[in-house]
This record gives structure tokens, C-alpha cells and sequence, in this order.
């Protein structure tokens, strides 16, 4: 599921009659949340409830030999978790793929950025490959065993630069395609 987020600055422009708010587009990003939370939270969750339900069904729970207090910091932390792990369903939402877009394309409509963003992904994950490999930061997967030679390393970068320059053609060509579907739906509906 993709979504376009625009980032907007607002600012103040002084005139002769005082000041005037204005707002700017500082950066449009199409980020991919997952449908789903997360399995730790899932388990978690499980856990959570599975507890609730022991106490709950503790025979000496609702006995006079616990303390009203015990039960209420029991209530309080059950009351906790619940509210923790409802927010970790309901709000937080994993990020899976971002796509920053470039400025020339941010002025398009959300539907033509959404049709491209999975291109676009791709072309950010190959540039953040291409410099973590350029920079020698830590670099995991089948390139961490390619860099144990220099011959490997330089070969590597060689693969990735290609896909680099085929992933942003990709790009272009889906741009420009989703941009021509929503011209011909448009120009169709008139």
C-alpha cells in the first residue's frame, strides 16, 4: 500500500501591512506500508492476552487474601499493555519501501507517483547500495562475500552501476507512462 507524503515549510513574508504566512513543498516521499504489524508485535500481543486471562481466571484473585493494592498496579499494568499494543496494531504501521522523489516530478499527480513509486524504490535501494559500497560502509548480503578481493569489489560496483542506469530508465518509462494513462483517462472522460 502505497501513500504519497508531502513535506510543507511554512514561512512568513513581511509586506508593507505586516506579515504574510506562506508555504512551500520542501520534499515528496511515496512510502510502502505493510498491510500487516509486525510478528514480534503479534506475539507480544498474544502474550499479552494469554496473561490477562490467566489472572483473570486465578481463583485467589477475587479471594479477600490479595491487597486491594496488588490488584489495582495488576489492573493498571494490564490496562498498559493493552493500550501499547493497540497503538502497536492500529497506529504504527511498518515501513517496508520508501521512494524520495526528485524535484521535477513533484509537481504530478499522487496517482502517477504511486504507479511509479515501485521503480523508484528501486532506483533509491540501487543508489544507497552503490554508496554504501563506494564509501566502504557495511555492506551485507551476497556483496559482503564479492568485496573479500579488490577485483571482486570493482566488478561488483561495475554490476550495480548497470543496474543502476537500467533501474532509472525503468523509472522514466513508468513516469511517463502512468502520466499518458491519466492523460488518456482524462482526455476519455471528457
Amino acid at each position: 500500500m502505497w501513500r504519497v507524503q508531502r513535506h510543507i515549510q511554512g514561512y512568513r513574508i513581511n509586506i508593507p501591512g505586516g506579515r504574510r504566512p506562506e508555504q512551500r513543498l520542501v520534499s515528496v516521499a511515496v512510502v510502502q506500508y505493510s498491510r500487516y504489524p509486525s510478528m514480534s508485535t503479534v506475539v507480544r500481543l498474544l502474550i499479552a492476552i494469554v496473561g490477562i486471562t490467566c489472572i483473570a481466571l486465578w481463583s485467589g484473585w477475587s479471594s479477600d487474601d490479595l491487597p486491594w493494592i496488588c490488584k489495582l498496579v495488576v489492573v493498571i499494568a494490564c490496562a498498559g499493555w493493552v493500550l501499547m499494543f493497540y497503538r502497536g496494531l492500529c497506529g504504527g504501521r511498518k515501513v517496508k519501501r520508501q521512494w524520495t522523489v526528485p524535484h521535477q516530478w513533484q509537481d504530478l499527480p499522487e496517482t502517477v507517483l504511486m504507479k511509479a513509486a515501485d521503480a523508484g524504490a528501486r532506483v533509491q535501494g540501487l543508489e544507497w547500495r552503490l554508496q554504501t559500497l563506494k564509501y566502504g560502509w557495511r555492506f551485507n548480503g551476497s556483496g559482503a562475500l564479492s568485496l573479500q578481493r579488490v577485483e571482486r569489489g570493482t566488478a561488483l560496483r561495475c554490476s550495480i552501476e548497470d543496474q543502476l542506469e537500467r533501474a532509472r530508465e525503468d523509472l522514466v518509462v513508468a513516469v511517463e507512462t502512468a502520466r499518458l494513462e491519466l492523460e488518456l483517462e482524462e482526455d476519455h472522460a471528457k
